[in-house]
């Protein structure tokens, strides 16, 4: 690039690499040679520099300046005294003066995460071509396929998009194809080896690289940085402050410096926080250093106890709150931090409170769709906490009943909640036995036992009551109308649904109010009131969106499909294909009476197109990404609205 400005300077543009030298006090003798000025006895070589300098146009490169920064001066004395030079370094730290501009050079650009691309368009985005083209470098005939592809993009997105690391896995491809060196990468450090015997040492390996700006730091920063490469996906000031002890340091300097020093990336975090982010490649790095310090223990249990709280401060909010969605998405952020976390209690032996982390993580697990995941960690949690505090194991068995029961599994879930009612028997919980048959409640009502489901319903509605905790009774009554409009009684579904989205919208409960929204619309379509049902899921959909919830939109998406079919067959069954895959991608299970109220639109659809059309339109919809799928079904409420207005 830098010679690419030879005419826009009269007077030249002069490279000086700065990488060989160690003493700051070098680096202006370094400049002098690269300029051919002869050194003189008793003579400041920036003085040469200044006199040299002072009447010429140039541009200065000085490559590789973090490690001698208290240079700086002397750079900021030569543009002071010089009036057209000008000056372009490289450093992975800012120098601190005044004339300063910083130009951030990120990461190369990465392959979307979230879909394949073609390979057209991959081999458009920048960590993917350098890859390309240095994978071909040493192996000519390699090239992007079809194949292939999918891995390419996650290797460039395993080591970060760093150049460096993208030349050194490149140049693997010569002995490993992209499936095997993927494999290899799940430690990249020991692959990231080999480059170029005329590269400098520093650049021959990925670690070496690293290690460069990590001996830049001093001995406390680094024990900052190695303790900091705990936090998995980034970390708040706050939760940094609170894991990381290191003697006579403030934590915010030091965070300060790893930025400075390209070791930490600064970016924003839920409610415009400040979340600092280590790139994947370099953590290893931190940790293996963590390891060699044996700092591990002590760093993790801290971590782990920190996010543990968190997860305990979200609880009642995530159930109750008026800050649901705000704590729905700072966990969502700090997701990966939450599963390091539960995986250390878990290998640490610290059955109490992974039961408690796990038990107080299931409301989040189950609004935005990590049935799988929360099930697999309360299942382990449990099996290894019988002899955990009867309340807390109580709790997680209430918790893996309900999640169970969402996946469709009624006898497990079933099991679970009976276990959790008698253990809150005993311990004479009575607020607690009444969640306990609340969740026995949802289990019978998701099977379509509704007179079972109806009766603890009812029973934990009084204790509710009895108690004044108005944001159960609010659950509780939504339950009773859902189990109402199963049963075919739509004038007390409407009554108890409506009493229960008040609570709900008095309590800023988003979640609770899409919820009832979404069954109101089930009635107000059976009783043929079309534009109403189709607003009330229009803000429905719009709530669920707003806190994440994924099951919520089986239900708006059916009842819109089941509006739809009488004018609109085709519409609705690329719905009800949507729906199919929403369920699939999610892991809920479609459960009563949402299940009965989507086989009648089905069967409505078939009797309007025939078998072998409604097929054709619900393969079209499984196609539907969930996006595409929500755009479509809220194009058509706006439609049906739109009509009932005109």
């Amino acid at each position: 690039m830098a010679e690419s400005l030879q005419d826009t300077f009269a007077d030249g543009v002069w490279y000086v690499s700065l990488a060989a030298i160690r003493d700051p006090d070098l680096v202006a003798p370094t400049i002098a040679r690269a300029l051919q000025l002869w050194e003189v006895r008793e003579r400041r070589p920036v003085e040469l520099l200044k006199e040299h300098l002072h009447d010429k146009q140039v541009l200065l490169v000085l490559d590789n300046f973090e490690h001698v920064r208290a240079a700086a001066l002397a750079v900021a004395e030569l543009l002071e005294t010089c009036s057209d030079l000008h000056v372009l370094i490289t450093s992975r730290a800012p120098l601190d003066l005044r004339a300063e501009q910083e130009f951030e050079v990120p990461p190369l650009a990465l392959p979307d995460s979230e879909r394949a691309l073609p390979v057209a368009d991959l081999s458009r985005t920048e960590a993917a071509a350098l890859f390309v083209m240095q994978s071909q470098a040493t192996k000519p005939d390699f090239t992007l396929t079809v194949e292939n592809a999918a891995t390419v993009a996650e290797i460039c997105r395993r080591i970060d998009g760093l150049p460096l690391a993208i030349e050194l896995a490149a140049a693997r491809i010569k002995y490993l194809p992209p499936q095997a060196l993927l494999a290899r990468l799940e430690r990249r450090l020991p692959v990231l080896t080999g480059g170029p015997r005329d590269f400098d040492s520093r650049q021959q390996t990925m670690r070496a690289a690293i290690a460069w700006s990590y001996d830049l730091l001093s001995p406390e920063e680094q024990s900052l940085f190695r303790r900091l490469a705990v936090f998995v996906g980034g970390f708040a000031l706050d939760a940094a402050e609170a894991v990381v002890n290191v003697a006579d340091t403030d934590v915010l300097d030091g965070v300060v410096a790893h930025v400075d020093q390209s070791l930490l990336r600064q970016g924003e975090g839920p409610d415009g926080v400040a979340r600092f982010t280590m790139l994947e490649t370099i953590r290893e790095f931190g940790l293996e250093q963590l390891q060699a310090s044996g700092e591990v223990e002590a760093t993790r249990a801290g971590h782990a106890d920190w996010y543990l709280g968190l997860a305990k401060r979200a609880f009642p909010a995530l159930l109750f709150g008026e800050e649901q969605s705000r704590w729905l998405s700072i966990l969502a952020t700090e997701h990966n931090n939450l599963r390091a976390a539960l995986a250390w209690l878990e290998t640490a032996g610290e059955v109490e409170k992974s039961l408690d982390m796990a038990g107080a993580l299931a409301p989040f697990w189950y609004f935005h769709s990590h049935l799988a995941e929360g099930s697999r960690w309360l299942e382990r949690a449990l099996a290894r906490g019988g002899g955990a505090p009867p309340a807390i194991r109580a709790w997680a068995l209430g918790a893996a009943g309900l999640i169970a029961r969402y996946q469709g599994d009624y006898q497990h879930s079933s099991a679970l909640a009976e276990e959790s009612l008698a253990l809150y028997r005993d311990l004479g919980d009575q607020r607690n036995v009444a969640m306990a048959l609340f969740v026995l409640g949802v289990v019978a009502e998701g099977e379509g036992y509704y007179e079972q489901a109806q009766a603890r319903y009812e029973e934990a509605l009084s204790a509710f009551q009895a108690a004044g905790t108005r944001p159960l009774i609010a659950l509780t009554l939504f339950h009773l109308g859902a189990v109402a409009y199963g049963r075919g009684n739509l004038p007390r579904a409407s009554t108890l649904l409506e009493e229960a989205e008040g609570l709900f919208r008095e309590a800023g409960n988003l979640w609770g109010v899409g919820a009832v929204l979404a069954y109101r619309a089930f009635v107000a379509g059976d009783l043929g009131q079309a534009a109403q049902a189709a607003a009330w899921q229009l803000e429905s959909l719009a709530l669920f969106q707003e806190v994440g919830f994924r099951e919520g939109l089986i239900y708006c998406l059916t009842g819109l499909a089941s509006l739809a079919v009488p004018s609109q067959p085709n519409r609705a069954g690329r719905l009800f294909g949507a729906i199919e895959t929403i369920c699939n991608v999610t892991g809920y299970a479609f459960a009563e009476p949402a299940r009965t109220a989507y086989e009648r639109g089905i069967a409505a659809a078939r009797g309007r197109m025939g078998n072998a059309g409604l097929e054709e339109a619900r393969v079209a919809g499984r196609a539907l990404s969930i996006d595409e799928a929500i755009a479509e079904a809220m194009a058509l409420a706006h439609e049906v609205v739109d009509r009932a207005r005109s």
